[in-house]
C-alpha cells in the first residue's frame, strides 16, 4: 500500500517574507511525502531527508534542516514555529528509530544501548500522546565565516502510537528572533570587503540574497596584505622554509598566497594562542585554507597549556555515547581550529564541545567552520621527517596537477557491519552498501562508482538486496587490485574497524540451521592493513567510515597510507556511530 500526500518541505524566501527588528518569519510548507506499508509497518519517505527525528525507541519520522542566515553581527536568541494548517491519518502502524551504535562492533556495549532504546520504545508507545513532543530543535547557531545563522531542524511530523494517529503540519511559520550586538566579531572595512566564502554561504542560506547587500557593502579591496593559504609548524627553521618551498611556489603559482605561521613565536606554544592569532587575522588577511604540519599523538583537554606539538583538542560526546565505551570518552579533533567564532566550553568546565541529544551543553558549540583545515600528523624536526613531509607535498601537487578520467571515478567499498536478527536479537542489517549507493545516486556526478560489495557469506548483499549490483566481491586482494589499476582517484569505505586497518563482516555458514546469524558463525577477515604492501597503488584520496582508523595515539591506517600511497585520509579518531543514516552532529567531532 501507497499512500502519497503532496509534501516535500519548501522553505524559501518568497514574496510576502516580512522582516523586523530584531525577527524574521520565514513560511514552510510540507507538500510531498509517501506513507509506504509493507507487512504492515508503515514508513514515511520525505523527499530531502534520510534523518529519524529523534533518539532509539521515539517513533521513526522524518526532520528536515533548514540554515537560516541572519543579519550581520546579530547573535540568535530563540526560534518558534507556528503551525498554520495540518492534516491527520489514523491506523498508521510506525516503527521505532534504531538507536545510535557504535560502528566497531562492541557488542557488549551495542547490547546495552540496544536495551536502554527497547525499554525507551516500551515507555513511549504506550503513552497516549504524540510524539515528538517538540516541533523543532535547534542543531547549531553561530558565524559562518562572517555569515550569522542558525540551522533547525522542523518535526512536520507527530505521531500517536497508542491512537496510532499521524499528524502533518502541511503548512507552518518559522519565527526567529535575534540580538543585533555581536561581540565574536568587529563589523569593521575588513569584515565587509571579506567575500570568501560568499559563494560558499549563497549555496548554504535559504535566505542569502535577504541580507546579501548588508553583508558586502564594500567591494573585495585590490590592495593590502591577503593569506589564503595558512600553513602552521611548530617552529620556523631554515630547513623547514627549505621543505616547503616546492609546495609554496606552487601554490603561488595557482593563484595563492601563502602564510607560514611560527606556532611557538606567533602563538605562545599553546592551542588557544593558536587559535586566537587565528581569529584575529582571518578575515583582514582573507585566510581560506589553514594546513597543520605536527604531530597528533598527544591530544588535549586544556587548550592554554603550553606544548611542543600542535594538538588535537579532546571534544566530549553526548553522555549516551560516553557511558558504556571505553573508546567514547572524548574525541580528539582539529574542528576548534576551523570555528574562530564560537565557544566551545560555554559552560566553563574545562570539557570541549559536550553534546547531548536534544540540547548541547555548551550551547556556544558553532559547526559551521570559518577555516578548511587539513593536517599532516608528522614533526619537522628530523632529516627523515622533513623528507617524508615535502613527499607527501609532491604527491599533492602531482595530483592536483593531474588532468585525467580517472578524477572522476571513485571506489565504493561497502562491507555488512550488522546482520539481520543477529545472534536471534532482531537487530537491523547494517550494510555499507545503503550509504555507498546514496553516495552513487546523489553524488556530484550520478552513478559514477566502481562498487565492491559483500558478496561472500549466507546472505550476500546483491541477493539481500535485490536492487543493489555489485561490480566485483569486497576482499583485500581485490581492493588492492583495483587500486592497482590506476583509474580510480578516490576510496569512499564502510567497514568496522580498528587503528590497524577496516576488516569485512561475514556470515560464514549457518550451522544450526536457525536461519539466525550467531557471533560463532561469523568471520571479519581484513579488507585492508596497515601491513600490506601498497606498492604500486596510486595517490587517491580516501574517505573511511570505519572507527579509529584515524585514532591518534597511534601510528594509525590512516598515517601509514598518508606517508606511502594517498594524498587525503578522512578518518575517525574514535569509534564512529550510526544506523545507517544517523544524523547527529554530535558524533561528527572525530
Amino acid at each position: 500500500m501507497s499512500r502519497k500526500v503532496l509534501a516535500i518541505i519548501f522553505l524559501g524566501v518568497i514574496t510576502g517574507l516580512w522582516v523586523f527588528a530584531g525577527s524574521l518569519t520565514l513560511p514552510g510548507e510540507v507538500i510531498d511525502f509517501e506513507i509506504r506499508n509493507e507487512d504492515g509497518v508503515d514508513t514515511i519517505f520525505l523527499e530531502g531527508s534520510d534523518i529519524p527525528a529523534f533518539k532509539g525507541g521515539y517513533p521513526k519520522l522524518p526532520g528536515k534542516e533548514f540554515n537560516i542566515m541572519l543579519p550581520p553581527g546579530s547573535n540568535f536568541r530563540s526560534i518558534q514555529i507556528i503551525e498554520v494548517s495540518s492534516e491527520n491519518f489514523e491506523g498508521i502502524n510506525l516503527s521505532p528509530s534504531s538507536p545510535l551504535i557504535p560502528l566497531n562492533g562492541d557488542q557488549d556495549f551495542i547490547t546495552k544501548v540496544m536495551l536502554k532504546a527497547l525499554k525507551t520504545k516500551e515507555t513511549i508507545y504506550s503513552t497516549d500522546k504524540f510524539f515528538p513532543e517538540v516541533d523543532h530543535f535547534v542543531i547549531s547557531a553561530g558565524v559562518f565565516r562572517k555569515y550569522s545563522y542558525v540551522t533547525v531542524r522542523v518535526h512536520p511530523f507527530h505521531y500517536n502510537p497508542v491512537t496510532k494517529e499521524l499528524k502533518v503540519t502541511t503548512r507552518f511559520m518559522i519565527f526567529v528572533n535575534y540580538d543585533d550586538n555581536m561581540s565574536r566579531l568587529s563589523l569593521d572595512d575588513s569584515f565587509y570587503h571579506d567575500d570568501v566564502f560568499r559563494k560558499d554561504a549563497e549555496k548554504t542560506f535559504i535566505n542569502f540574497h535577504q541580507f546579501e547587500t548588508s553583508y558586502h557593502r564594500l567591494s573585495r579591496e585590490k590592495n593590502g596584505i591577503s593569506y589564503d593559504y595558512l600553513i602552521v609548524v611548530p617552529q620556523i627553521t631554515t630547513d623547514i622554509e627549505e621543505m616547503l618551498n616546492d609546495f609554496r611556489n606552487w601554490k603561488k603559482a595557482l593563484g595563492h598566497s601563502v602564510k607560514l605561521i611560527d606556532y611557538t613565536n606567533d602563538c605562545g606554544s599553546t592551542p588557544m594562542g593558536l587559535r586566537n592569532y587565528l581569529r584575529n587575522n582571518y578575515l583582514s588577511w582573507k585566510a581560506k585554507y589553514l594546513l597543520i604540519i605536527s604531530n597528533d599523538n598527544n591530544p588535549v583537554q586544556n587548550p592554554q597549556l603550553s606544548t611542543s606539538d600542535i594538538p588535537m583538542i579532546n571534544m566530549y560526546p553526548p553522555y549516551y555515547i560516553q557511558w558504556a565505551s571505553e573508546y567514547a570518552t572524548e574525541y580528539p579533533s582539529d574542528y576548534w581550529y576551523a570555528d574562530l567564532t564560537g565557544d566551545w566550553d560555554s559552560n566553563g568546565n574545562g570539557y570541549y564541545g559536550e553534546k547531548d541529544e536534544v540540547w548541547t551543553y555548551d550551547t556556544g558549540v558553532d559547526l559551521a567552520a570559518e577555516l578548511y583545515v587539513g593536517r599532516i600528523p608528522i614533526n619537522p624536526n628530523t632529516s627523515d621527517n622533513r623528507n617524508t613531509i615535502k613527499s607527501i607535498l609532491a604527491r599533492s601537487i602531482a595530483y592536483e596537477d593531474e588532468i585525467s578520467t580517472r578524477k572522476d571515478n571513485i571506489i565504493l567499498a561497502g562491507t555488512v557491519l550488522f546482520y539481520q536478527n543477529l545472534n536471534c536479537g532482531g537487530g537491523i542489517r547494517i550494510d555499507g552498501a545503503l550509504i555507498k549507493e546514496k553516495m552513487r545516486n546523489d553524488g556530484v556526478i550520478p552513478g559514477i562508482g566502481w562498487r565492491m560489495y559483500e558478496e561472500a557469506g549466507v546472505t550476500p548483499t546483491p541477493e539481500y538486496y535485490s536492487w543493489i549490483t555489485s561490480d566485483e566481491a569486497i576482499s583485500a586482494t581485490n581492493l588492492l587490485n583495483r587500486w592497482k589499476t590506476g583509474n580510480y582517484s578516490t576510496i569512499g569505505w564502510f567497514a568496522h574497524g580498528a587503528w590497524t586497518g577496516s576488516a569485512r563482516t561475514v556470515w560464514n555458514s549457518d550451522t544450526n540451521n536457525d536461519g539466525c546469524p550467531q557471533y560463532t558463525e561469523i568471520g571479519q577477515p581484513w579488507m585492508i592493513h596497515l601491513s600490506y604492501d601498497f606498492s604500486g597503488c596510486s595517490d587517491m584520496i580516501i574517505f573511511s567510515g570505519s572507527c579509529l582508523n584515524s585514532e591518534s595515539e597511534y601510528d594509525n591506517l590512516g598515517k601509514v597510507l598518508l606517508r606511502q600511497c594517498c594524498v587525503g585520509f578522512l578518518g575517525c579518531s574514535r569509534v564512529s556511530y550510526g544506523d545507517n543514516y544517523s544524523g547527529d552532529p554530535a558524533v561528527e567531532y572525530g
